[in-house]
């Protein structure tokens, strides 16, 4: 019987001479010129991202490392003129937010391409890939490195502290869109969805991932973008110090039934860390009942990383 499945096997192999399937190309040197596209990283809903490098005049001794964000246009042909021109503003909306950051924990714009058929949108390149990744990777909860987990935290913090005492809203936080660069220093990224909102502003776009919105989106109503960022980064904090979301694998249904009951969550984190008080703040049904930013600062298990010498090392 196993020569049998040897043959069967041997049968379905590839001819040696057969190329697998192509993976997304990088857009031709007439578009991007300057840059070299050293291999594919990832997919999303409208684009592809590539690692890349500067040839010719701008190669830098020693090269660095980039990340090219190749977002594709919809095709007026395809689409309702209105749709093309929404996503135009989306798209060119990103840019110039990402454009305006500078922050160690914000990914750095280097610079951007426009095209009939694509906006490349060049930044510095993240070694490790996501945080999501990179916990899995390396089984990295609170439990079993609550130094390095709670550091993270903090340059999260730090990151949307940065962007919300600049009136911008990120609208997509998630772990996914924390990336990992050398030395273990976090990057938010992806400024897709960011739009810059006063903070008496209200939105009505469905923005973010279902398990990381609070209920106000999830029941489609407006809301402000700040309270908003805050929910999602509660369950990023919850995530990275327990390994788990607060709310568990659930329908949209069960998840908004749950926010809706003020299910009690964060019974996984020890009490004496100081965490939980500012936890059951975050996840209030109540927008205007979650704590701001800067609020996270003086809390005793951030505390450390916001005194003024921290402050001045980092």
């Amino acid at each position: 019987m196993p020569g049998h499945l040897v043959r069967l096997n041997n049968k379905n192999k590839r001819p040696s001479s057969s190329r697998p399937p192509q993976g997304p190309k990088f857009p031709p040197a007439s578009q991007a010129p300057g840059l070299k596209c050293m291999r594919h990283i990832g997919s999303g809903s409208y684009g592809d991202v590539f690692h890349c490098k500067h040839t010719g005049d701008k190669l830098q001794d020693p090269p660095i490392a980039l990340a090219a964000k190749v977002i594709h246009k919809l095709d007026p042909a395809k689409n309702h003129a209105e749709k093309v021109d929404i996503f135009a503003k989306f798209i060119m909306r990103e840019v110039e937010i990402t454009q305006s950051l500078d922050h160690e924990n914000v990914v750095k714009y280097v610079e951007h391409f426009d095209n009939e058929k694509n906006v490349i949108l060049v930044m510095d390149y993240a070694f490790h890939g996501d945080l999501l990744c990179y916990m899995r990777l390396h089984d990295l909860n609170g439990a079993n490195n609550f130094p390095k987990t709670t550091n993270f935290c903090a340059q999260i913090v730090k990151g949307i502290t940065y962007l919300h005492q600049r009136e911008i809203i990120h609208r997509d936080l998630k772990l996914e869109n924390v990336l990992v660069a050398k030395n273990e220093r976090l990057l938010i990224s992806d400024f897709g969805l960011a739009r810059i909102m006063s903070p008496g502003d209200r939105s009505t776009t469905y923005c973010g991932s279902a398990a990381y919105c609070p209920p106000e989106i999830l029941q489609t109503k407006s809301y402000s973008g700040f309270s908003t960022d805050i929910w999602a980064l509660g369950c990023i904090i919850f995530c990275i110090l327990t390994g788990s979301m607060p709310f568990g694998d659930l329908s949209l249904r069960e998840l908004m039934e749950e926010q809706a009951n003020g299910a009690e969550v964060g019974r996984e984190i020890p009490s004496d860390l100081g965490i939980q008080p500012i936890l059951n703040d975050i996840w209030s049904f109540y927008p205007g009942n979650r704590p701001e930013i800067e609020d996270f600062h003086a809390t005793p298990w951030l505390r450390p990383f916001f005194q003024p010498e921290a402050m001045e090392i980092d």
